[in-house]
């Protein structure tokens, strides 16, 4: 990124002018996406300039892309949707990368926070593209025009100290990226996950849960102690998988059945004691629902709501009508349930543990909701209830989606010579399920 900067510094470049003279390209805009510019994370636009032998420019882009190092893990880790940096590493003319992965939040080097604003003025940085935005004010915040850096000097970036340290930092991030492209690691991209459109933020956490699910399955390095966020709540379990999915024959079929049901009635047991467990001997019926979205209530105690939302993913609507003393006795399983979210066949723990962390993922909605909605109660507006609705109505669709959004499955060929692999399943942990069942009933309020 800092090479461009400096060349539109140096030439006082037009976005749109240094593009095509550069690369004899123009500038992209697609208003449906909201984008602008030419990425930098990815800069395979570049091949056909960095052919001609004179454009040094050209092949310093394309060889500082991020799918150097990963292209098929790109996407999954960093974004291009802000330009994140070290204020002391642009002071001195550099920026890496490997910033724009979302869960590095130090900088290796100087050991400071990394950051995707104005430290000034606290406006968002540029994308991290070739933009019109980024090339006006090259080094300066386009809207305060205070420095990204904590300085601005041209003749800071002749470091021969800094260069060589920059080696010794990034050289053990860019060999672990290594091993994570070379890997047997297979992971569907987000839009086979069964999940729901989501918004910048959303997928910002989840780049930094799948970062966060990779270090722990294809090892860990002391690198990242420091620099990456650890405090995910991120859970990841493994079990041994088949390569021939046949189908799930009826035995298989009650097992997984009771299974469960097992579960459902460790969880309804787990409820305090000050809790009233007569509230989940109340019919599906006593739910709100607007346009087939379960409509949460802060009068009505939290844990059985987020029973109701986990049942509804899995069991059939006959089952669910079963309530009171029947809640045990028969049970009934969605046949998309019972087939499972992957395209191999897993044995029973790593499918107890895909159940568990589905009701971990509905009480993390349930409680986010919650949040939204206490704050809302202070003084309600027809606007922000209309807003709250919208914001969480995709995701209370238990019945239009087989697995949690926040939940994934991966597989990974750890035995070469059986050729077996090892499911992972991949999700939230249980501190928003066990923070749940610490409220009390109708305590929400």
């Amino acid at each position: 990124m800092t090479v461009i900067l400096k060349y539109a510094w140096a030439n006082a470049a037009d976005a749109r002018v240094g593009c095509a003279k550069l690369f004899g390209k123009a500038l992209v805009t697609d208003f449906t996406r909201g984008t602008h510019g030419r990425s930098l994370l990815i800069p395979t636009w570049t091949t056909r300039a960095r052919r001609q032998p004179i454009n040094s420019i050209a092949d310093e882009i394309g060889r500082s892309g991020l799918d150097r190092y990963t292209p098929r893990w790109v996407r999954m880790i960093a974004s291009d949707s802000h330009f994140r940096y070290c204020p002391e590493c642009m002071a001195l003319g550099y920026q890496c990368v490997f910033f724009q992965i979302d869960a590095i939040k130090v900088c290796p080097i100087h050991s400071l926070p990394i950051v995707d604003s104005c430290r000034t003025c606290g406006h968002t940085t540029p994308r991290y593209a070739i933009t019109q935005t980024a090339l006006s004010t090259p080094f300066y915040c386009g809207s305060c025009g205070h420095p990204y850096g904590t300085s601005f000097s041209a003749r800071a970036w002749r470091c021969p100290e800094f260069h060589l340290s920059i080696k010794a930092a990034f050289s053990p991030i860019s060999e672990w990226l290594h091993r994570l492209e070379i890997s047997d690691l297979k992971w569907p991209q987000w839009d086979d996950w069964r999940g729901v459109w989501l918004d910048d933020d959303e997928l910002t956490d989840k780049r930094i849960a799948t970062f966060y699910s990779l270090r722990k399955m294809i090892g860990d390095s002391p690198i990242w102690e420091g620099i990456a966020q650890n405090n995910c709540r991120v859970s990841v379990c493994g079990g041994l998988s088949r390569l021939v999915e046949i189908g799930v024959c009826q035995e298989e079929q009650d097992v997984r059945r009771s299974i469960y049901k097992s579960i459902r009635r460790r969880l309804v047991r787990h409820v305090k004691k000050n809790k009233d467990r007569r509230a989940f001997y109340l019919a599906p019926d006593d739910i709100g629902w607007v346009d087939d979205v379960i409509k949460l209530s802060l009068t009505r105690d939290l844990y059985w709501q987020t029973m109701m939302l986990w049942r509804l993913k899995f069991e059939t609507s006959e089952s669910m009508k079963r309530y009171g003393p029947m809640l045990y006795h028969s049970l009934t399983l969605r046949s998309q349930v019972v087939q499972g979210p992957w395209a191999t066949s897993v044995n029973d723990s790593t499918w107890a543990q895909w159940v568990l962390l589905n009701f971990n993922a509905a009480a993390e909605m349930v409680l986010a909701w919650w949040k939204r909605a206490v704050v809302l109660a202070v003084s309600p507006t027809r606007e922000q209830e209309a807003a709250l609705y919208l914001e969480f109505a995709s995701r209370l669709r238990p019945t239009k989606t087989l697995s949690s959004t926040q939940i994934s499955i991966a597989t990974l060929k750890q035995d070469q010579k059986t050729e077996r692999e090892y499911c992972y399943v991949i999700g939230p942990a249980k501190q928003n399920a066990l923070f749940i069942a610490g409220l009390g009933a109708n305590r929400a309020c």
